[in-house]
């Protein structure tokens, strides 16, 4: 079967709607969302609903817990507070209701599912190097775990003291407990632009990381209307 995997849309939807279309070109036939849909740009209410359209398997990211009031957003920095109490007025009470009931972890099969690391999902910590995805890995009960968060795609395998980077395809050893980051469709930081996802056959064992362009333009236009921080849009055409 052919998954998608998405994370971190953080409300961006010209984002959204371009890889909606590659993952019917590709005949996807389910989708995993690791969280954070919410946060950051302007159209939360249709991102989500562009999302829970196509049922998703999903687990909560920071930001929307964050928009429920079941994470202290203290922590986050001014700009994702700012953007975070924003969206938060912007949804529903349904809406709130659907991000509060998703889970922090989740498997499915073969496959694990979360926002942060598994050593302690519930507190939103970065897998940023090696030794970050060999601690999370001590706690991975499944050969695959899908990680979103740091917004940066990245392949970790057991036994390995270095990450793989870079859009192409990957064909994964079961026999090696691996970690797979997505990258970010709403909110790239690796110096890329472009919206991040990946696609995953459950049945080669094989993941593609894709990256596709969007209209970036628009996106930040959204943003400056909203009233949210300059520094939202701007960083939207760097990848950052």
């Amino acid at each position: 079967m052919k998954i998608a995997v998405l994370s971190d849309i953080h409300s961006n939807l010209e984002a959204l709607q371009v890889v909606l279309v590659r993952l019917e070109q590709e005949k996807v036939e389910s989708l995993y969302c690791l969280g954070d849909m919410v946060g950051y740009n302007a159209n939360p209410r249709e991102c989500l609903k562009l999302i829970r359209e196509r049922n998703p398997i999903c687990v909560a990211g920071n930001h929307d817990y964050g928009a429920v009031g079941l994470t202290d957003i203290e922590g986050f920095n001014d700009y994702a507070k700012a953007a975070v109490l924003w969206c938060a007025s912007q949804l529903d009470q349904e809406e709130k209701a659907f991000l509060r009931q998703l889970p922090v972890v989740r498997k499915e099969g073969q496959v694990t599912l979360v926002h942060g690391t598994l050593d302690r999902p519930e507190e939103w910590g970065y897998i940023l190097s090696v030794q970050d995805a060999r601690m999370s890995l001590q706690f991975q009960e499944t050969p695959l775990c899908f990680v979103g968060h740091s917004h940066v795609p990245f392949v970790f395998q057991e036994g390995e003291d270095y990450f793989r980077w870079g859009q192409g395809q990957y064909l994964l050893d079961p026999a090696k407990r691996t970690l797979v980051n997505p990258g970010s469709v709403g909110q790239p930081r690796d110096r890329d632009p472009r919206a991040s996802f990946v696609l995953f056959d459950d049945q080669a064992w094989s993941i593609q990381l894709v990256r596709v362009p969007y209209d970036i333009a628009t996106t930040q236009q959204k943003v400056l209307a909203a009233g949210l921080p300059v520094f939202l849009a701007q960083r939207l055409a760097f990848g950052r």
